[in-house]
């Protein structure tokens, strides 16, 4: 749905392209839980793992129009 596309992976790791950034995800195992770790942020509670990308307004409207084809509808928990 992001539109990565994939780059070198191996049985526990994959590299992704997300607008010219390398987003890597990792097997982390079963007993992982970094989903309980939050920093706060604005106000808010952020999972520590996150990541953010800059995009040119152009770059956002083809996103969102493609997101939006996906699923229906783009919003944010806010």
């Amino acid at each position: 749905m992001m539109g990565c596309t994939e780059g070198r992976s191996s049985a526990k790791w994959q590299d992704y392209n997300l607008y010219g950034h390398q987003i890597v995800c990792h097997y982390a195992g079963e007993e992982y839980r970094c989903q309980d770790w939050y920093n706060p942020v604005d106000g808010d509670e952020v999972p520590v793992p996150h990541a953010g990308v800059v995009l040119e307004l152009e770059q956002w409207k083809e996103l969102t129009e493609r997101l939006v084809g996906e699923k229906g509808e783009v919003g944010s928990k806010r």
